[in-house]
């Protein structure tokens, strides 16, 4: 669960538009995932804050997160090392131990299958820009040259209640991305940096485990 979980969030940032809010409107958000999508690399510095209502809990992960059309690969360095990465097909979680406490690296390996590919949101709603067509955008703030927009999903399939993003108008940067899933849990992606790469990195999104890993299959 707790993978699914860093998954479903990091997996926020990759797809027109039937929403509410008029085109003008919607034109830097449009931009901005344009920018996104027809970028050979997108690479993203992360500070993830989940807040869980039924828990009472806050959590801070810090990392970054790379994608390239339907590949992704996020990478966390605190409070757990831990790298998730999708290569069209196979998805890797790995889990590193803990430097003081030692032992083996777990991984997950798993084949997503087609219904199971919406769990990859940063891809999905970003990178493909179905954010554009499978939610109702409305653009609720403009100020300073900031843009702040709120979407619903038309579909129950995405498990959320709403998602808020935030774009820098003139730069096409996305600068901040919030969701409340369907159990209340918020989570928020504030993005410290944002960089486009032009050269393809191809062994980026691929992964081999290591003689001693530890290997089990989702």
């Amino acid at each position: 669960m707790k993978c699914w979980g860093l998954l479903l969030s990091f997996c926020l940032l990759f797809s027109a538009l039937q929403g509410v809010a008029s085109s003008d409107s919607l034109k830097p958000l449009k931009d901005t995932l344009s920018r996104i999508k027809n970028s050979t690399i997108t690479r993203f510095d992360l500070e993830k804050k989940v807040v869980s209502e039924l828990m009472g809990t806050e959590k801070t992960y810090k990392g970054r997160a790379y994608m390239s059309g339907n590949l992704m690969r996020l990478e966390t360095d605190a409070p757990d090392k831990s790298w998730i990465i999708y290569d069209g097909k196979i998805l890797w979680i790995v889990n590193f131990p803990d430097p003081q406490l030692g032992g083996s690296t777990q991984v997950l390996k798993g084949i997503l299958k087609e219904k199971d590919k919406d769990k990859m949101l940063l891809t999905e709603l970003l990178a493909k820009g179905r954010i554009l067509e499978s939610f109702d955008i409305k653009r609720t703030a403009n100020d300073a040259g900031v843009s702040t927009y709120l979407a619903t999903p038309k579909d129950k399939k995405f498990n959320l209640k709403s998602v808020t993003l935030v774009v820098k108008n003139q730069d096409q940067e996305l600068k901040r991305l919030d969701y409340v899933d369907d159990v209340g849990n918020k989570t928020s992606l504030n993005i410290l940096a944002e960089k486009i790469q032009a050269e393809a990195r191809p062994d980026l999104f691929k992964f081999k485990p290591e003689k001693g890993d530890q290997v089990s299959h989702l």
